[in-house]
């Protein structure tokens, strides 16, 4: 079978690609697994024209509004961190748009009150909405109640994700951005067990492909060379490990994926 055909049982009627067959319920993280297809067409050299529109529609689904994303178009869970990277990483093949509506948004959407209805805040909660409010310095994503702050809906406490968006955005790094963005691939590279932070950091350096700076090519060779000691397969060998099922497309199409 071909790389499409071997993907379509886990794609639902939005595009969404799951973790598990389609047909055994909702993926939460569908976005994620989404850029694991893209980045195997592309791999594969079958990366097209419509391909383009099916990954932008896909994402068009599951947009709250502009810039804004849930999980999935059907669920009302609060999003976190890992489809925020994927979705970006998506954006920057797609030109940018979804990526330069995110940064949009995460800078100019005012932040109105905490969002009571958070069940996992800290003593600091409060406080820390409030540092947001007086420094300018907002990224709050909450696509359950958007402008409300809560922890989870945070993204500005990873400022790798932000130097991220910026890259897909095609927006030129300063210094900091970029010595924060390699910050993020080398605490990566260090971490041999983290198989969601070498899958966060894949999409970063996928997205960064054309744009880096001498500074942030040294750390993506780092990483490389650590992904090889730690892992067998390089992405596909992470992969292998974080699904249950080892016959994943992902799996399949991406073993050896940036294994040097």
């Amino acid at each position: 079978m071909g790389i499409r055909e071997d993907y379509w049982p886990y794609t639902d009627n939005w595009g969404l690609v799951h973790s598990d067959l389609a047909s055994k319920g909702i993926s939460q993280n569908g976005v994620r697994s989404t850029a694991e297809y893209l980045y195997a067409l592309k791999k594969c050299g079958q990366f097209n024209i419509q391909d383009k529109i099916n990954f932008a529609a896909a994402l068009d689904f599951c947009e709250v509004e502009l810039g804004l994303l849930r999980r999935h178009p059907t669920s009302n869970e609060q999003d976190g961190p890992d489809n925020q990277y994927a979705a970006l990483a998506i954006s920057k093949e797609l030109g940018g748009t979804f990526a330069k509506d995110w940064l949009r948004y995460g800078r100019k959407t005012p932040i109105v009150g905490y969002d009571d209805t958070y069940d996992r805040k800290k003593w600091y909660s409060k406080i820390l909405m409030w540092v947001c409010k007086i420094t300018g310095y907002k990224f709050n994503f909450n696509n359950n109640r958007p402008g409300y702050f809560n922890e989870s809906a945070w993204m500005g406490r990873q400022p790798a994700l932000i130097a991220h968006a910026r890259v897909c955005a095609g927006e030129n790094l300063s210094l900091f951005n970029k010595i924060v963005w390699c910050a993020g691939i080398i605490a990566s590279a260090r971490d041999k067990d983290s198989q969601d932070g070498k899958v966060l950091a894949w999409f970063m350096i996928k997205a960064s492909e054309g744009r880096r700076s001498w500074l942030m090519s040294l750390a993506t060779k780092y990483w490389t060379r650590k992904l090889s000691e730690h892992w067998d397969g390089g992405i596909g060998g992470v992969l292998s490990s974080y699904f249950t099922n080892k016959n994943h497309p992902s799996v399949i199409w991406l073993w050896d994926e940036y294994a040097s």
